[in-house]
């Protein structure tokens, strides 16, 4: 991937460990998960990872306090409108926020009629809302990636042909003026068709606040 000239960046070690026990989890399991993705990508990589996205955007507060440490500039571990400072604890944290504005196959299918068919209609619906910064998709390398390829093949060409720019989630940040976004803390919330709680951008903080 990386030598194909993809973007790469720390998902996990462990997708269903983290997934289902970082929320509930304390600073020491959280931090030797996190340690372990770190060499795992630089065995892989041979170089540390300057992004990570949560895994099932699940996330405590040490795990966001370890990518401060970590030194990222940007992360992608929240569901949200567009790219904001993130305030923990009353603390604006260094790492950018770019959150995913647009729904998963897998959160729609089976809703309101859509169908594997018919379900990239939606999405595409949605990504003409405009948004200042552009929309981020998340998408799952066993799902469109293998069961559902025909859906994200017909999605692709469909944002293609109507003049969308797909980039990398580097490109959106070198775009940013990261001071200059609005600073929103960082919460707990639910997103249609997913089952529990995730990691949300949550309310938007004064300048002063």
């Amino acid at each position: 991937m990386a030598g194909a000239g993809h973007e790469t960046g720390v998902h996990t070690y462990d997708h269903i460990r983290w997934q289902d026990f970082v929320a509930k989890r304390g600073e020491v399991w959280t931090r030797k998960e996190f340690d372990r993705a770190l060499a795992a990508y630089h065995e892989v990589f041979r170089e540390g990872p300057h992004t990570h996205g949560a895994a099932g955007w699940q996330m405590n507060e040490f795990a966001y306090r370890l990518e401060q440490r970590a030194g990222f500039r940007y992360v992608s571990d929240t569901r949200g409108t567009g790219p904001f400072r993130p305030v923990l604890d009353g603390q604006t944290l260094d790492c950018v926020q770019l959150p995913t504005t647009l729904p998963t196959l897998d959160e729609l299918i089976g809703l309101d009629g859509l169908t594997p068919d018919n379900v990239h209609e939606r999405v595409l619906a949605d990504s003409r809302v405009e948004a200042e910064h552009g929309h981020v998709y998340t998408l799952h390398a066993e799902l469109e990636g293998m069961k559902l390829l025909p859906v994200m093949e017909r999605l692709l060409t469909a944002w293609t042909s109507e003049g969308f720019e797909i980039g990398a989630m580097d490109d959106l940040y070198s775009g940013l003026k990261p001071n200059a976004l609005a600073r929103h803390r960082l919460d707990v919330g639910t997103v249609p068709g997913r089952s529990g709680t995730l990691a949300v951008q949550g309310e938007r903080l004064n300048a002063d606040a």
